[in-house]
């Protein structure tokens, strides 16, 4: 090969290069765009439910209370499923959502909801009630749906 040309063929396939990388860029910002402005609208339809949720801590009702920690794992499952994490319940969708989230406080929570639905004698008072709230506040902020 005529090494006259390899200075025209290195160029041109530096060019090649470029184009190809600024056009997975924009395409990558362009859905990101759109993820963020979708997942705000859902934001505000979270944050409108968080409300109701922490306002059922107002009363002193332990059922009430209970109603309101389902109410909260209902919420961060629907926020795993909203980021589109794989698995057949909540369980594993944290699990999955482990590698890109941090959702330590989200297992807390979700155990003391376990013991409420699966232990008959599990009494939940308001402070119990209130740590469990704010690890799922936590979860759901980690998920940046709040």
């Amino acid at each position: 090969m005529n090494l006259q040309l390899f200075p025209i063929f290195f160029v041109a396939g530096c060019v090649v290069v470029v184009l190809v990388l600024v056009v997975i860029i924009k395409s990558s910002l362009v859905q990101n765009f759109l993820f963020r402005r979708s997942l705000s609208d859902e934001q505000k339809n979270f944050q409108q439910k968080w409300q109701q949720v922490e306002q059922m801590l107002e009363t002193d009702n332990e059922l009430i209370y209970r109603a309101a920690v389902v109410e909260a794992d209902k919420l961060l499952d629907h926020a795993l499923k909203s980021h589109k994490l794989a698995g057949a319940d909540l369980g594993q969708r944290l699990k999955v959502a482990a590698y890109q989230f941090d959702v330590s406080s989200a297992w807390v929570a979700h155990k003391v909801r376990n013991r409420l639905v699966h232990e008959g004698d599990f009494h939940l008072d308001k402070r119990l009630a209130q740590d469990t709230l704010y690890n799922y506040k936590r979860a759901l902020k980690n998920l940046k749906v709040l």
